[in-house]
């Protein structure tokens, strides 16, 4: 069970400063508001700092936080447009992963500790979708488990609004 503690550690004092250690909780990856409008003024440096940010969260999604998916991949829709605001949001994901440094996606089959804790054995897909924000595309999101193991999971955006849960 490698959970990229030490990488994490490394990345927090890089993004939040040696004082990592007190820095203030995050209990979310994303923040609730998120400002997309373009910026005025974006120098080259600015778009190297947010691909480099978002770069490096990247690389933990791919390994053992999909947790942090969403963010990063709104996060990398924007770093040409507004990527202070790209900086920004990983300021918050850097001190969410401070919070649950010691989280992760672990690979092994499991029996009995499912939701509900009925036994896990087998093939189980789950589904869902957010709501269309400001009118625009949804958000969708499926996860594969085999006998209790998580083998795969997806989220992107959808071609279509999902309007309503029926």
């Amino acid at each position: 069970r490698a959970l990229q503690t030490a990488y994490v550690e490394d990345r927090l004092e890089t993004n939040l400063g040696g004082d990592w250690k007190n820095a203030k909780d995050a209990w979310t990856p994303c923040p609730k508001e998120i400002d997309d409008d373009p910026e005025d003024d974006v120098q080259p440096s600015h778009i190297k700092e947010a691909q480099r940010v978002v770069g490096e969260l990247l690389w933990l999604v791919t390994r053992t936080r999909p947790d942090l998916a969403f963010t990063t991949s709104r996060m990398a829709q924007m770093v040409l447009r507004c990527p202070r605001m790209v900086v920004k949001m990983a300021a918050q994901a850097w001190r969410y992963l401070r919070t649950t440094k010691e989280e992760g996606l672990s690979f092994y089959p499991t029996r009995g500790v499912g939701w509900g804790g009925e036994d896990q054995m087998g093939l189980e897909a789950f589904s869902d979708a957010s709501f269309a924000p400001r009118g625009g595309t949804s958000v969708g999101a499926v996860m594969i488990r085999w006998n209790g193991g998580l083998m795969q999971w997806r989220a992107g955006r959808q071609p279509y609004p999902t309007l309503s849960a029926a």
